[in-house]
């Protein structure tokens, strides 16, 4: 009867074994898996660690190219401000020239009417005085153009550049 209760005490001791290194084998594979997933979170985190940090340069470097940007603009509309200013003078400066003109011209006629003789003399002054106004008139259209033509300019490089950094903006956001 002694041996029957060893062997039933061996049968349980062997079944008692055989559950716990069931339940070992179990808590290990729960480790590994456990430990794999750790790993796989730490790559993704490393993963999207480098991506914030590219975000963060992609950043910096959007504001600093819109920076760029806006202190090109400013000094476009000074340029244009400088040329509007300069259209002004020369405006005024003609419209002098044209009241002038106008007080030249009646000044020849009165001295034309009081003296004859010196006709020919006021006839060239009012010639130069005239080519004096045809010239600051093509300066002026000249001046008004070159205004125009530089503001178009300016406003075409800001455009294009614009463009330009929004489709690299957005071709680096599609990468």
């Amino acid at each position: 009867h002694e041996e029957s209760q060893t062997c039933e005490l061996l049968q349980s001791s062997e079944q008692a074994r055989a559950k716990l290194e069931s339940r070992l084998a179990r808590k290990v594979r729960w480790r590994e898996e456990a430990e794999g997933q750790i790993r796989e979170m730490v790559t993704y985190g490393e993963g999207l660690e480098r991506k914030c940090t590219q975000l963060r340069r992609d950043l910096r470097e959007t504001r600093r190219r819109h920076q760029a940007r806006g202190e090109q603009a400013e000094s476009l509309k000074c340029s244009l401000e400088q040329e509007e200013q300069l259209s002004e003078l020369l405006k005024a400066r003609l419209w002098a020239l044209e009241q002038d003109t106008a007080e030249l011209a009646r000044q020849a006629e009165d001295e034309r009417s009081s003296r004859l003789r010196d006709a020919a003399t006021n006839n060239a002054e009012m010639a130069r005085l005239q080519k004096e106004r045809e010239d600051l008139c093509i300066a002026l259209r000249d001046a008004k153009r070159a205004g125009e033509v530089a503001g178009e300019l300016a406003v075409e490089a800001a455009r294009h550049e614009v463009l330009s950094a929004w489709a690299r903006e957005r071709a680096q956001w599609t990468e």
